[in-house]
């Protein structure tokens, strides 16, 4: 898959993160953490860097979902969510060759706060 169509089918599940159905935010909130994840173990170490797709968009969603004015329905997959979060880290911290001067591990660490 392209990065370009990477890009438009996170930008299609965003826009069911946002959407106004609370049934259909619901629904996209069970998913993020496994969309997390796989993001994570396709692009690697680049999805969580400056501009990444973890960074730019996925953590975002993650907040908007969690926030205190979502149904419980919707709120109720937050914990699911981040144990998906530490997952993905932890495949991070697995698969990535180390810096000799430990610069991809503070990396990670600075995400997993």
């Amino acid at each position: 898959m392209t990065f370009a169509t990477q890009e438009t089918h996170l930008e299609y599940f965003a826009n069911l993160c946002r959407d106004d159905a609370p049934m259909v935010r619901r629904i996209a909130s069970r998913n993020l953490g496994q969309l997390l994840y796989n993001v994570v173990e396709t692009i690697g170490y680049s999805s969580i860097s400056i501009d990444g797709m973890v960074t730019t968009t996925l953590m975002d969603l993650y907040e908007l979902l969690a926030g205190g004015d979502q149904p419980d329905s919707v709120r109720l997959h937050t914990t699911e969510n981040c144990v998906s979060f530490g997952k993905a880290m932890t495949l991070l911290r697995k698969t990535i060759k180390k810096s000799p001067d430990g610069a991809d591990a503070m990396a990670i660490d600075q995400h997993e706060e």
